[in-house]
C-alpha cells in the first residue's frame, strides 16, 4: 500500500512539473514576442528588451531544471515498482519461513529484506536530489519574479507602446508567480515519502 501512495505522489509530481514546464514555454514565447515588440518601439523599449532577454534565459534555466526533475522522478518510478516487487517476494518467503524454518528460505529472506533496504535509501537518496533541484527552482522562480517587476517599471518608458508593454509586463508577472505554488505542492508530496 505504501508503495502505491509512492507511485501517486511521483504520478502528482510529474504532472507539476509538466505544468511548471508548460509555465516556463509560454514565459519563452511571451519573451520572444516582448523582444520582438521592443524592437519595433525602439530606443524607449531598449530596456524592456534587454530585461525581455533575460525572462528568456531564466524560462531556458527553469525548463532545464525541470526536465532533470522529470528524470529523477521517472527514476524514482523504477525504484518504487522493485520494491512493490521485493515487499510482495517478501512476504511469500515470511509466510515460507514461518512454516517450514528451511536454511535456504531464511537466505532469500535475508538477501529480499537487504535488497528491500537498498531500495528504500535509493527512493531516499532521489527525494532529497529532487527536493534539492525544487530548492534551486524556487530560487530561480524568485529571481524571476524580480526581473518581471523590473520589466513593469520598463514598460512605463516605453512611450506610445507603454500600454502594450504594461500589459506584457503583467503576462510575464502571471505566469512567473504561479511558480512558487507549483513548487510548493511538489515540496508537500516530497516530505510525505516512505515506502514503509
Amino acid at each position: 500500500m505504501a508503495a502505491m501512495n509512492d507511485l501517486m505522489r511521483i504520478v502528482r509530481i510529474n504532472e507539476n512539473i509538466k505544468t511548471v514546464v508548460t509555465q516556463a514555454r509560454r514565459i519563452n514565447l511571451l519573451a520572444l514576442n516582448a523582444i520582438l515588440l521592443s524592437r519595433r518601439a525602439g530606443k524607449l523599449a531598449l530596456g524592456f528588451g534587454v530585461i525581455s532577454d533575460e525572462l528568456r534565459t531564466f524560462s531556458k534555466d527553469l525548463t532545464t531544471t525541470m526536465r532533470v526533475l522529470m528524470t529523477l522522478s521517472y527514476g524514482s518510478v523504477a525504484i518504487v515498482s522493485q520494491f512493490q516487487r521485493y515487499s510482495h517476494v517478501n512476504y511469500i518467503l515470511q509466510t515460507t519461513e514461518k512454516a517450514s524454518h528451511h536454511q535456504l528460505v531464511r537466505q532469500r529472506l535475508a538477501f529480499s529484506n537487504k535488497k528491500l533496504a537498498e531500495l528504500e535509501t535509493g527512493l531516499n537518496k532521489v527525494y532529497q536530489d529532487l527536493a534539492r533541484y525544487i530548492d534551486d527552482a524556487e530560487t530561480a522562480g524568485r529571481f524571476g519574479s524580480v526581473i518581471a517587476r523590473s520589466l513593469k517599471i520598463e514598460a512605463t518608458y516605453g512611450g506610445g507602446f507603454h500600454q502594450i508593454l504594461a500589459q506584457i509586463a503583467t503576462e510575464f508577472s502571471y505566469y512567473i508567480d504561479s511558480i512558487p505554488g507549483i513548487l510548493q505542492q511538489i515540496q508537500g508530496y516530497l516530505k510525505r515519502n516512505s515506502l514503509r
